[in-house]
């Protein structure tokens, strides 16, 4: 096992000025080292994404420009002690970036004090375990060239924040529960569930029959719809801690008190059996 150096780099010209992302890692060669650090590093993209673009939009769709505010870096390179440097270009990442981001400290210090609660990229049954899964899907989603790729990075987000614990996302299940997160948001007259069905239409045409046409209204609306889920997600982590207490959250957000506390005296019941035998 090796001990190596990573350096992702974005030149000047990409962003306001040269920046270096170093981190280190141990394995049999850099592109080991490298399939460690990925999941880590697509989660930071998708954490710096997050924040800068909340909310944003856009009138027009130019062919093949992906909606990153943070360029990608275009290589990664390695580096271990007596050895001669290593590393690849990014493939399919580079697009026309219309802004460039200005790293200012107060743009540094915001994303340093938000990191302090940037979720591990752990993948096991916990609450944050589905956030960095958003995250990194959301960084994906950004990257994409084309509305149909952007359209099936967004669906899987909305499926895996509403269906945490399901193979795979009951449409049904997605629209309502995200619409019902939306009228918590704020967003009352919305009308985000009834526009969630129409999209999930739209994805099962690109997926099963290929269609390419994809509204830019469309994403943005899933856009707003994902990083409210995103938000509401980071916010309750220290009280929904596993993947079965969201589902269980969702399957009972709407009952009734009365309700809540038969759920309650049920299940302390069937405890106290469990205890008896």
């Amino acid at each position: 096992m090796e001990r190596f150096l990573t350096v992702m780099l974005w030149p000047r010209g990409v962003l306001s000025h040269d920046v270096f992302l170093c981190t280190s890692g141990e394995g049999e060669d850099w592109r080991e080292v490298w399939a460690s650090l990925q999941p880590s590093f697509d989660l930071l993209r998708g954490w710096m994404e997050f924040l800068l673009g909340f909310g944003g939009f856009r009138l027009v769709a130019p062919d093949e420009a992906p909606r990153r505010r943070i360029p990608h870096p275009p290589w990664v390179i390695a580096h271990s002690k007596g050895k001669r440097l290593a590393g690849t270009p990014f493939l399919g990442v580079q697009g026309n970036v219309k802004s460039r981001v200005r790293l200012t400290p107060k743009l540094i210090e915001g994303l340093q004090r938000f990191s302090k609660t940037l979720p591990e990229a752990t993948v096991d049954e916990s609450t944050q375990a589905v956030l960095a899964a958003a995250l990194r899907l959301y960084a994906q989603a950004m990257d994409a060239q084309s509305n149909c790729a952007c359209l099936l990075g967004l669906w899987q987000i909305a499926e895996i924040v509403a269906v945490p614990c399901g193979e795979t996302g009951d449409t049904r299940q997605v629209c309502g529960n995200l619409g019902w997160l939306g009228r918590e948001a704020g967003y009352i007259a919305s009308g985000w569930e009834h526009t969630l069905r129409r999209i999930a239409d739209r994805r099962n045409r690109v997926v099963h029959q290929g269609i390419q046409e994809v509204p830019e209204e469309e994403i943005t609306v899933l856009k707003l719809v994902v990083e409210t889920a995103i938000g509401w997600l980071h916010e309750k982590l220290g009280e929904l801690r596993t993947k079965a207490q969201l589902e269980e959250y969702f399957r009972y957000r709407t009952c009734n008190d009365s309700r809540l506390e038969a759920v309650q005296a049920a299940v302390q019941h069937i405890q106290r059996e469990r205890k008896a035998r």
